[in-house]
């Protein structure tokens, strides 16, 4: 489970506390924790109960549809192809569960598409997806904006060529829904793949995250204020790195 950084913490934790102040209304509180792959599952990630999309075929789950950007395909709620396994070497161990996923390719192997979103029209409060392929750093942007670049999280994504790198679970704050996630590739030769979507909309019962048995919460004790997870203000006015994508290579 990744471990927020403490000066992490202290910054957006703080920045959440002024945009309020300061009366930004706009501003939506997103909590972001990321897993290793190695012993994964879904009790680890807190994702038991959750509907998954498991990507094996072309048909997409109600209320999710695929948006592919520079090159643009989408969004779409049916899939143009499926990509397995068996489709190339290099994606022998990508598969988070079954033997198909989700690609930055728009589902061809041409060229790739610098940001891939998944767009949800059914309110959603947590959101879970795991990562695979990752060769370079990305960027996470949450409804549009720019959240936290793949650098950041500790531990580190595991980068290399048919492994699986990392997953994520998103969660958005009391009154709050997630809307859309994006990554946005750090290279335009990185093939990235997606696959365990798992989706909880505000209907369905809340899923609890294993805590860590040593919480570095000493320093922010005094603040009420424990360093788990991720924790940032997503502002709807902040520019987002879609709008200027890196154009990939062909």
């Amino acid at each position: 489970m990744n471990r927020l950084i403490f000066h992490a913490s202290i910054t957006t934790v703080t920045g959440a506390v002024l945009l309020s102040f300061i009366g930004i209304n706009s501003a939506q509180a997103i909590t972001l924790t990321t897993f290793s792959p190695i012993g994964f599952s879904d009790a680890i990630a807190g994702i038991t109960g959750f509907q998954i999309e498991d990507f094996e075929d072309t048909t997409l789950i109600p209320g999710l549809s695929v948006e592919w950007a520079s090159p643009n395909l989408g969004p779409v709620n049916i899939l143009p192809d499926v990509v397995s396994i068996g489709d190339a070497s290099y994606l022998v161990n990508d598969a988070w569960d079954g033997i198909s996923f989700l690609t930055n390719s728009r589902q061809g192997f041409v060229s790739l598409s610098a940001v891939t979103s998944l767009k949800f029209s059914n309110s959603l409060t947590s959101v879970g997806i795991g990562v695979s392929n990752l060769n370079f750093n990305a960027n996470l942007l949450v409804n549009g904006s720019f959240f936290r670049s793949f650098s950041s999280f500790n531990p580190s994504p595991i980068l290399g060529t048919g492994i699986k790198s990392i997953y994520l679970r998103i969660d958005a704050e009391a009154g709050e829904t997630i809307n859309s996630i994006g990554i946005a590739a750090g290279s335009g030769a990185d093939f990235i793949v997606f696959d365990r979507l798992a989706i909880k909309s505000a209907a369905q019962p809340p899923q609890t995250v294993p805590e860590p048995s040593n919480i570095f919460g000493l320093g922010l004790l005094g603040l009420g204020l424990a360093a788990i997870k991720v924790k940032g203000i997503l502002s709807k006015k902040a520019k987002s790195p879609t709008d200027n994508p890196q154009e990939p290579d062909s």
